[in-house]
């Protein structure tokens, strides 16, 4: 009789645990149909079409102002987050950092708001996409603006250093003088360069992309 029971007890704990496995397996299935249905972005232009993965980070350019303005306009919006939805005439951003920028006849700033420390969502209108870049992280984005802010000083110090031969009188040190100008000159194209990250158009250009779901 006690061992009856004690092989009716191992059914039951056994059947238990079947159960137990059979719904984590089923959980794991609907989280790898999530990730594999998760949405992405896609922009096409003619034949050409290019996707970015979901998750992807984002740095979108908008305006409200008039498209053919859009080059005049010194009044815009900068947002950075990543990508976490999108559908055939928006896209939606877990805000990293979002600057609102004015020039105005009389004033000349910008607005920066961060939100790492509160998320903060924003679904933009695809016709107030003047262009946008992506990113493959935002240490990457750091990356690149660095090279920018160093490929700029270079530029500007080499040019300086090039127009010192005008003063120098010296040949030798003349030749030095544009020996390291052009060095720096070099150098600071060659960081603009790294720092460069592809624009999509979306509006007022003669290659616009459209925002595909």
């Amino acid at each position: 009789m006690e061992l009856n029971k004690k092989k009716n007890m191992f059914k039951k704990y056994s059947g238990n645990e079947n159960g137990g496995a059979k719904a984590i397996i089923f959980v794991i299935c609907c989280m790898l149909s999530l990730n594999g249905f998760g949405q992405r972005l896609t922009l096409f232009k003619g034949n050409d079409q290019k996707t970015f993965k979901e998750s992807s980070i984002f740095e979108v350019v908008t305006s409200e102002s008039n498209p053919d303005n859009d080059n005049n306009s010194c009044n815009a919006t900068e947002l950075i987050g990543k990508l976490i939805s999108i559908s055939n005439d928006s896209m939606t951003l877990q805000l990293s950092s979002y600057t609102k920028k004015r020039n105005e006849e009389n004033f000349e700033g910008a607005n920066i708001f961060n939100f790492q420390a509160w998320p903060m969502k924003a679904t933009i209108a695809q016709k107030e996409i003047v262009y946008l870049k992506n990113f493959k992280s935002y240490k990457s984005r750091n990356r690149k603006d660095g090279f920018q802010i160093a490929g700029g000083i270079l530029l500007f110090t080499g040019a300086v250093t090039a127009l010192n031969t005008f003063v120098v009188k010296d040949k030798s040190n003349k030749g030095n003088l544009l020996l390291s100008g052009g060095a720096q000159v070099g150098l600071g194209i060659g960081f603009l360069i790294a720092g460069s990250s592809k624009k999509y158009n979306l509006r007022n250009n003669e290659e616009i992309w459209t925002i595909k779901k």
